[in-house]
């Protein structure tokens, strides 16, 4: 099958460069640009009506004509044939040999005469055909059908009933026909009826030759054009995909020969999956369904060892619109396959793919990773960097998210010794995930080098936790200890108020270092404040002695700690303190900031007001800046049955939220006896 469009010219009138008066080639006149455009579109039209009738007389053939892949061939054409009658009204198509002719030019071909429609209607004299606006489907289902038990097969040809009087007996109420008067039956005529009968004869026999004589293909099939539309090679026809597809099930060296035209008939690769999903769908026989999802797994395999993902863009669309409309089953022989085809080297190309993709591309890759099985996506986590856009990377995070549920171990140890852009996206993906098994991950990530990681990584902690939870209780205190100074605030104001011996033995640690001396005073007192609430009653002997202390020259850094002890003994609320505090307020060579600290420090005693306690609220490296792509809509994977039993024995799937523990009913109280 063949077929092509090119620059259109004038048509010759009748007699053109005939006579000796006529003007040699001046006839052919290019048309302007505009004309040519318009023309070049209608053509275009047409000849996507010639492609549907092929497809749906083809699957008529090979499905049948109740078949819902035929069906949807139906539909398709009758779209076609409407899409050309809103623009431009009835559609004439005329018929020479094998062709089909729109305005003078070839739009499709198909030289196999077996099954060339064009060829069945010129063999019983049928010259044009004419579709009228509002074609209906059963008109076409009709059209097809009559056709398709035309065809020629074998040595058995049809001949009790010619074309033309199946059409006409059909009556298809916006069809029309224009037939040649030599082919046209005449009962009356024995002469003219012997002469067709002669014609269509060795029009027969011609075809079943295994070879067509010179002057058969000068009369019937016209040579094809040596510019032929780019669509034409890629708009591979689905009864041709299918016999292929069983050649590729029973024949190994088939299968090895239709593996290496992969390079070019990508479109036939993709259209045999839809086939084959179809009938996987459709059978109940086990072995049957298990037999075509082998057949599939395979060839997927092959196509996509290649090194290059050029080959495996057909088996991503198949497998993305299986997943879309088919349902749970359909996703799980997607999954089957996919986790067969998912090798490190395909996943890194892919990767690499979705960095460069248009909108289109990037929405079907992203498709295809949606339903990468847990296990295998965890060979994309190194691969996040080699996508440029942080939109798109983000949305693989997302997707890792829900997919790695509580596998994940040493993404924390990636995260440390990763670079900043990729340990970022890390740790969002550990923000995604909703499993409390991130948070640990992400305490690893507060030892990375860059600060706005670190940052990132506390902000993930404290995203919807409590602040007495263990790991934001963990984080904070390695906060403590961290070199950037904003971090250390937050992780100061984040401790809890309440008394801890861990908290405070850490704070102690804290202050007794020569470090604590850098600090900003604010900082300081939070960290004094913060060592009175974890300590308790405990801690009034240290603080009394940090305010009582003395140094023979005085300095800054001493008057910050006696400062912040006065601060912290009010934070303890006894009043018992207030004789101590009195004494340093009054001392005469006592410095002016101690007094104000002690005089503050009594009035919060004396009238019982609360230390005011800060809250840290703001996120220290917000991410919201990042639009990122979103997932939702795309297909979720279908767990293993290991995970399902799991789950109906009380065990919550794979990357699943855990469910909340029913709220138990106090005992009923005894009776006295």
């Amino acid at each position: 099958m063949s077929e092509g469009i090119g620059p259109r010219r004038s048509i010759a009138p009748p007699g053109a460069g005939t006579g000796p008066s006529a003007p040699g080639g001046d006839w052919l006149v290019e048309e302007d640009e505009s004309t040519r455009k318009a023309n070049l579109a209608k053509a275009r039209l047409a000849t996507d009506v010639a492609i549907g009738i092929e497809r749906t007389l083809k699957s008529f053939r090979q499905f049948g004509v109740r078949h819902k892949t035929s069906l949807q061939f139906v539909d398709d054409a009758v779209k076609r044939l409407a899409a050309f009658a809103a623009e431009h009204g009835e559609l004439a198509l005329s018929v020479i040999g094998s062709d089909i002719l729109f305005d003078g030019d070839s739009i499709y071909s198909d030289p196999e005469l077996r099954t060339s429609y064009p060829f069945l209607l010129f063999r019983d004299g049928v010259q044009r055909v004419i579709f009228e606006p509002g074609v209906e489907q059963q008109e076409v289902v009709s059209f097809c059908t009559i056709l398709r038990d035309q065809t020629l097969l074998g040595s058995n040809v049809a001949l009790e009933d010619d074309l033309v009087t199946l059409l006409w007996d059909a009556d298809l109420a916006h069809l029309r026909y224009v037939v040649s008067e030599s082919f046209k039956q005449d009962e009356a005529d024995p002469e003219q009826e012997a002469k067709r009968e002669r014609l269509v004869g060795q029009i027969r026999d011609d075809a079943l030759a295994p070879a067509l004589p010179a002057d058969l293909s000068a009369r019937f099939v016209r040579p094809p054009k040596e510019r032929e539309m780019d669509r034409a090679s890629r708009d591979l026809d689905v009864a041709r995909a299918w016999e292929r597809g069983n050649e590729i099930a029973n024949d190994q060296q088939a299968r090895a020969a239709l593996v290496a035209q992969v390079d070019t008939d990508d479109t036939l690769l993709r259209k045999f999956l839809e086939i084959v999903f179809v009938e996987i769908l459709s059978h109940r026989d086990p072995k049957v369904r298990g037999d075509l999802v082998k057949l599939v797994r395979d060839f997927a395999i092959e196509a996509t060892r290649r090194d290059r993902l050029a080959e495996a863009i057909g088996v991503l669309k198949a497998l993305g619109d299986l997943a879309k409309s088919a349902g749970n089953e359909g996703r799980r022989v997607a999954q089957e396959i996919l986790a067969a085809i998912a090798t490190p080297e395909f996943l890194a190309e892919v990767m690499n793919q979705l960095g460069i993709a248009d909108e289109a591309g990037t929405e079907q890759l992203l498709t295809f990773l949606a339903l990468i099985p847990p296990k295998e996506s965890r060979a994309l986590v190194p691969h996040l960097s080699s996508v440029g856009l942080s939109s798109r990377r983000r949305a693989v995070c997302q997707l890792l998210a829900d997919r790695l549920g509580d596998d994940l171990a040493q993404i924390g140890e990636q995260i440390r010794d990763a670079e900043e852009g990729l340990a970022l996206d890390l740790v969002y993906l550990l923000k995604q995930s909703p499993s409390a098994r991130a948070r640990v991950e992400l305490l690893v990530a507060l030892d990375h080098l860059a600060p706005s990681v670190r940052r990132a990584a506390y902000d993930a902690i404290r995203t919807g936790a409590r602040p007495e939870d263990p790991t934001v209780v963990g984080a904070s205190l390695l906060a403590l200890e961290d070199q950037d100074e904003e971090l250390r605030r937050v992780g100061l104001m984040s401790l809890p108020r309440a008394v801890d011996a861990e908290v405070a033995r850490r704070l102690r640690t804290v202050i007794s270092r020569e470090a604590f001396d850098g600090w900003d005073y604010s900082d300081k007192r939070r960290a004094f404040l913060a060592y009175a609430c974890a300590s308790g009653k405990r801690a009034a002997k240290e603080l009394v002695e940090v305010l009582g202390a003395r140094a023979m020259f005085s300095s800054d850094d001493l008057e910050d700690r006696r400062c912040s002890a006065a601060f912290a003994l009010a934070a303890l609320g006894d009043e018992g303190h207030m004789p101590v505090l009195e004494t340093e307020a009054k001392r005469m060579f006592g410095g002016k900031r101690l007094k104000e600290a002690c005089e503050a420090a009594m009035s919060i005693l004396k009238f019982k007001r609360p230390i005011e306690a800060e809250s840290a609220s703001v996120a220290l490296a917000p991410q919201d800046d990042i639009d990122v792509l979103p997932t939702a809509h795309l297909p979720k994977p279908i767990w293993d049955e290991a995970a399902t039993t799991a789950t109906a024995v009380g065990a919550p799937a794979v990357g699943s939220r855990a469910p909340a523990p029913a709220p138990q009913r106090p005992p009923p109280p005894r009776r006295a006896p």
